[in-house]
């Protein structure tokens, strides 16, 4: 073969690699599609501003306590625990699920339930606005309750709205640990209030998150049900946060136990017919038509409508004194986001239902 046909012959492999080889990058799948995304965790930006904190509950600088320097110390450390681990590709919902049984990631679980519920207690605040009647005092959110079927709920489980809320209150000043005191709801709109202890939660139980989208924490969606991520949890023998060697809850949420994640002295007996979910050690009396649910009373699925931080990093950053927490509990109503709260519930219960009717 002579020089020119040599050079037209590699000319035209060259052309055809060439060809092959811009096929082949046009059937490239897409970038995002040959890994998964790493998460790293940061603090949802808040409804209001922390400069401008929420009344005498929690002042400016409580605020960015609790709202900047606690939650993002969790999530700071909780990116720290995952990095390297099939973890670190999962939401913060998803990691609860996942490390929820076992003892090699108990930090892990601890950090994410944390984060979870101090988010989910801060997204139900606002700051109060002044009275109607006196501009230069500080009012509450209550005008947005008033008439509506969560407000006949309270009146008619809980015999009043003021009954309920000295009896929450009551309920969290006799924790002796931290956690959480939780207003919860099921499909009936029947009440009850819960607590949780250490880095127990509410948010998320039996593979998958019991809060709206609308109203999701942290800003980072929702796990899937499904997700082969979340679908298999540890068998390890217990719980990490119990400390104790003995069956993990169970996950199946018509369980008699009601909450995934609850230190050994949580107040549900599930070997009886179990307490009151109020405090056994408190002489409050009952007021009309059951105030106190049993929460195994409740349906299948319970619905968190909002909760109470019980940690001493709030009422001792917002000027209460170790011994505060009483006073500093009495605050929160005047912060809560009713408005919020009533339609969080009448979003999730059926309104049908005949145990509830707008009074």
């Amino acid at each position: 073969m002579n020089s020119v046909g040599l050079r037209l012959a590699t000319s035209a492999t060259m052309s055809s690699r060439s060809c092959v080889l811009s096929a082949w990058k046009s059937t490239k799948l897409p970038r995002q599609q040959w890994w998964t995304k790493r998460y790293v965790h940061s603090r949802k930006e808040l409804p209001y501003k922390v400069e401008e904190g929420l009344g005498n509950f929690l002042p400016p600088n409580a605020l960015k306590v609790v709202a900047e320097e606690y939650q993002q110390g969790l999530l700071d450390r909780l990116n720290d625990e995952v990095r390297g681990t099939a973890e670190d590709k999962m939401t913060v919902a998803q990691i609860v699920l996942s490390t929820s049984q076992s003892y090699e990631k108990a930090m892990a679980f601890n950090y994410a339930s944390l984060a979870l519920n101090n988010s989910f207690f801060l997204d139900n605040l606002k700051p109060p606005p002044p009275r109607a009647d006196n501009p230069g005092e500080l009012g509450n959110h209550e005008g947005h309750l008033n008439g509506t079927y969560l407000h006949s709920a309270f009146r008619s489980q809980m015999g009043s709205l003021e009954h309920f809320k000295s009896s929450f209150c009551a309920a969290a000043t006799g924790m002796a640990g931290t956690g959480y005191v939780w207003l919860v709801t099921d499909r009936s709109g029947s009440l009850a209030y819960f607590p949780t202890f250490a880095a127990g939660t509410l948010l998320v139980r039996s593979r998958r998150q019991v809060y709206d989208d609308k109203y999701s924490v942290l800003g980072e969606g929702s796990p899937s049900p499904t997700d082969p991520q979340s679908a298999t949890l540890g068998s390890t023998p217990t719980s990490p946060v119990s400390g104790l060697a003995r069956a993990p809850p169970s996950l199946n949420p018509s369980s008699p136990s009601r909450t995934l994640h609850t230190s050994p002295v949580s107040r549900i007996d599930t070997a009886g017919a179990g307490p009151s979910v109020y405090s056994a050690g408190t002489n409050e009396p009952d007021a009309p038509n059951a105030t106190f649910r049993d929460i195994r009373s409740l349906g299948e699925v319970l619905i968190p409508l909002f909760c109470v931080s019980v940690h001493e990093h709030c009422w001792m950053s917002a000027g209460y004194g170790v011994w505060g927490k009483e006073a500093w509990l009495k605050e929160f109503w005047s912060v809560l986001d009713w408005e919020k709260v009533v339609k969080a519930y009448t979003k999730f219960v059926d309104l049908n239902t005949n145990s509830i009717k707008r009074k």
